[in-house]
């Protein structure tokens, strides 16, 4: 009778591991090392002309780190703030939202094929852009990399910010009357973007992060199918 008991129990377990898997396959999320494909991107994305235009800031590195970021934005002395959401899968796909709730108007980026694409979703159109609101993003990402060589100057330390144990740097952005001041604060030893404060034209801009998945698999890398591509 044991042991029948325990064959039973063995097959339950089989079918829960099978159904617990399936569910996470569905809602996009996975565990860690999953995604490490190119799965994300189906082939329509061979099917975009070569030559487009892109956003230059695609010349360099795209962000390595795997997550999906949610930040909230204000500018100082203004009310209320603004949502944005941040995925990357770490291999150069990337997608970028202002209206993280709906997606119905997003920018995806493909770094290797040097493509960045604002998407409409409501008109099933694909139109080129060469900048987007992501870019200061990038920007922290590229130049973090680059750390080590910063002067001691553009170096500001160590500070707690939420939960999180960030180091910052400074960087001079911009020229003339657009010439500004950038702050990056990182995670410490998990070089995730937590916090950036831009100082331009007489406006102060603060990005701060308030929630992220590091493993989040997603359909929004994709390029979607059936949309025309408005030149």
């Amino acid at each position: 009778m044991l042991s029948k008991f325990c064959s039973v129990l063995r097959v339950y377990s089989a079918f829960a591991t099978t159904i617990l898997l399936a569910s996470l396959s569905l809602t996009g999320c996975a565990g860690p090392g999953a995604g490490t494909g190119v799965a994300e991107i189906p082939s329509a994305q061979l099917e975009l002309p070569k030559d487009l235009p892109y956003d230059p800031i695609m010349r360099s590195s795209a962000p390595s780190l795997r997550h999906d970021a949610f930040y909230s934005v204000k500018e100082l002395g203004q009310n209320g703030q603004n949502q944005e959401r941040f995925i990357t899968n770490g291999r150069g796909f990337v997608a970028y939202s202002q209206e993280p709730g709906s997606f119905k108007r997003y920018y995806l980026y493909n770094f290797a094929a040097h493509t960045s694409l604002l998407v409409d979703s409501e008109e099933h159109t694909l139109k080129v852009t060469t900048s987007s609101p992501a870019d200061d993003i990038f920007l922290a990402y590229q130049l973090e990399k680059d750390n080590a060589k910063l002067p001691a100057e553009q170096r500001l330390g160590e500070k707690k910010i939420g939960k999180y144990d960030c180091v910052g740097y400074s960087y001079k952005v911009g020229e003339g009357k657009d010439a500004g001041t950038r702050e990056d604060w990182f995670a410490k030893g998990l070089g995730l973007l937590v916090s950036q404060k831009l100082s331009r034209s007489g406006v102060t801009t603060e990005r701060t992060l308030t929630r992220y998945n590091p493993y989040c698999e997603t359909t929004l890398l994709r390029l979607p199918q059936g949309f025309t591509l408005l030149k």
